[in-house]
């Protein structure tokens, strides 16, 4: 749930859905040329039929031999599948955007990565999941650094993938892996190619000095070289993704909260406020960037503010990921914890029938398609707890050591049912506020509720439009709330704009999700890993056909395989996919 006291002015009011919807309906009609050919000249995100696919015809056959040899080679060695895309441009998109949209339509798993090239363009992304042998950030960055970026300056582009490849090879190795067992637990998808220069780039000298931290001399110089329109498309991403860490950062330390004292979890709520601190500044400058006349100095040094402020609150909230996970360790007393997620189920499957009856008696009030398939999505997640609670009984029956896949589970059939309840309350909200006296401040508190219900259970789909009007919402709501004892005109006024914000807030999430759908199969509300993507519940933007028998995790990690799993406490840095990219 949304707090009224999270204030986030609005950002850019650009055409997302419409966009988006131009992008996959391009994309859906290049899918017959490319699975027949991995050569054809596609700039849209495309569905991968082969490997190595060179759009951009830059190319030998002698080139495609060895790189598909090196591709086989890696494999070989560590079970790692390579694909290799050059176009020509990625299509107005960041790199960061069109990889993640590629990855999503060709349903690539956790033991997949990706190097995508845009030579006109002049930029790249590679992409890996976490979970390839716990492949570290660093690992990649050093990659990118080293050998691609160079080969790619040099136009040297069968080096370039063939160097990268065997990069990936190489990488991996060592007691650095078992460092970053733990992060392959927060997925939250890192789709901000402007986060990736604040967070984990490295300067190219001698020195290679840790950019963990903003660096001016370097980074913002960097960042500075973007045009407008690329800045402001990562701002847009990374507000999207600091705000949904944020989101399930809060649903994660709420539950920790039922199990542990007041000062055992005061160093995780301190870093969330921050968290939320800096993400607050944030759409308050991109509010303040609606419309603007500034010079483009003045506007890009705006955005460039949002994407580094943005990753202060990744770097917040990560400082704290291992002590969390090692605080609420789910692997002890497992088999409780399953025996009350039982119990929570049945709770929940009999509130869905008593639900029921409320949806039912409601007539179909403008904020009714807010809710419309609540129910449905409800009871999606009720069986998806009870699929992952058996899942979990059987990790947690096997030998010590190989128990982990039990946490993932209950993490995720917790996830579920929260989202369940949370739908089912969005029911009983409506209906309570039909009930209520028609005025002003009830009014804009009402719709203010419903759109900010509405934005929380469909946050993998809903972007920076609807999140910015919510903003506005929350606060004229709060402001009337405030006042409505004390001055009943302001009071008012302020309730009238809130709801007129909520209204707008609540369509363009309807649009959100709406072009959402149009990608997804028919039956998605009932598919549970598309169901659960949608609420939030799974993290990523891969939508395996099936889990990987073989894959570092193993079987049975509860709905946690195939580059999705279940959040958890921390920044957008620590999730399930991990890369490097930027212009070259």
């Amino acid at each position: 749930m949304i707090s009224a006291s999270t204030r986030r002015p609005a950002g850019a009011t650009r055409l997302v859905s419409i966009v988006t919807v131009w992008i996959v309906t391009v994309a859906l009609a290049m899918l017959a040329t490319l699975a027949a050919s991995g050569t054809a000249r596609a700039q849209a995100p495309l569905r991968m039929a082969d490997q190595v696919v060179d759009a951009a015809g830059v190319f030998t056959q002698e080139d495609h031999t060895e790189i598909t040899e090196a591709i086989d080679d890696l494999y070989s060695s560590r079970q790692i599948q390579m694909w290799v895309v050059y176009v020509d441009n990625f299509d107005g998109m960041t790199p960061a955007q069109w990889t993640d949209a590629t990855e999503n339509l060709s349903e690539f798993g956790d033991r997949d990565v990706v190097l995508a090239v845009a030579t006109n363009d002049g930029a790249y992304r590679l992409s890996a999941p976490t979970a390839v042998d716990d492949l570290t950030q660093e690992e990649i960055d050093k990659i990118a650094n080293d050998s691609l970026k160079p080969a790619l300056q040099k136009k040297e582009w069968s080096r370039a993938a063939i160097d990268t490849i065997r990069g990936i090879d190489n990488a991996g190795d060592g007691e650095s892996r078992i460092l970053w067992v733990v992060g392959a637990l927060v997925v939250v998808l890192l789709a901000v190619g402007g986060v990736a220069y604040v967070l984990t780039r490295r300067r190219q000298s001698d020195d290679d000095v840790d950019l963990t931290r903003v660096d001016e001399s370097l980074t913002l110089d960097q960042l500075a070289e973007e045009p407008l329109d690329v800045l402001a498309s990562w701002a847009d991403e990374v507000l999207v993704a600091t705000d949904n860490a944020v989101r399930t950062s809060t649903d994660e330390l709420t539950l920790a909260l039922d199990e542990l004292d007041e000062s055992a979890v005061a160093p995780f709520a301190k870093a969330l406020i921050a968290a939320q601190q800096a993400l607050t500044e944030s759409f308050e400058l991109s509010h303040g960037l609606v419309g603007d006349t500034l010079p483009d100095n003045e506007h890009r040094a705006k955005l460039i503010e949002i994407i580094t402020a943005c990753s202060d609150a990744d770097a917040r909230l990560d400082t704290q990921v291992d002590a969390f996970d090692t605080k609420r360790d789910l692997l002890v007393n497992a088999d409780q914890r399953l025996d009350a997620l039982a119990e929570r189920i049945a709770e929940t499957s009999a509130r869905i029938a008593g639900t029921e009856t409320t949806l039912a008696g409601l007539s179909e009030a403008t904020d009714f398609p807010a809710i419309a398939d609540n129910l449905a999505l409800a009871g999606t997640h009720v069986q998806f707890a009870d699929d992952s609670v058996g899942q979990g009984r059987d990790a947690a029956a096997l030998p010590t050591g190989q128990r982990g896949p039990a946490g993932a589970a209950i993490r995720s059939a917790e996830a579920a049912l929260d989202a369940a309840d949370k739908l089912l309350d969005a029911i009983d909200i409506v209906d309570l506020t039909q009930a209520k006296v028609d005025d002003d401040v009830d009014t804009a508190e009402g719709k203010t509720q419903v759109a900010a219900d509405f934005i929380d259970t469909r946050r993998g789909a809903v972007g920076v439009v609807a999140r910015a009007e919510l903003t506005m919402a929350l606060r004229l709501d709060a402001s009337a709330a405030d006042l409505s004892d004390s001055d009943s005109a302001k009071a008012s006024a302020d309730a009238k704009q809130a709801a007129r914000h909520a209204d707008a807030a609540l369509v363009a999430a309807l649009a959100d999700v709406a072009v959402w759908r149009t990608g997804q199969p028919a039956d998605a509300t009932s598919d549970p890993l598309v169901a659960t993507a949608l609420t939030g519940t799974l993290i990523d933007v891969v939508l395996p056909e099936s889990s990987s028998a073989d894959g570092a995790n193993g079987n049975g990690n509860g709905y946690s395989t195939g580059g999705r799993s279940p959040g958890s406490f921390g920044g957008s840095s620590t999730g399930g996919r991990i890369g490097a990219g930027g212009r070259f």
